[in-house]
């Protein structure tokens, strides 16, 4: 069930990304949280945040714990 609602969040947020009209992305900003960064999951999801806001011309703000422990 845990990895279930890790799956539907990073679903969600790489959703929410992308899915953003184009004439809003002028000076766009985007924030996201995830979780801690120890887990290779979650080193994916943040990475995958950064190049699709970087491929969208989005400037984007990513929170994360250091570890979810």
């Amino acid at each position: 069930m845990r990895m279930f609602n890790c799956l539907t969040l990073g679903a969600g947020l790489f959703a929410t990304i992308i899915s953003m009209p184009a004439q809003t992305q002028d000076g766009a900003r985007v924030a996201a949280v995830v979780k801690g960064l120890d887990n290779p999951f979650f080193q994916y999801m943040h990475r995958g945040i950064e190049e699709q806001a970087k491929a969208d011309g989005v400037a984007v703000s990513i929170q994360a714990a250091a570890n979810m422990g």
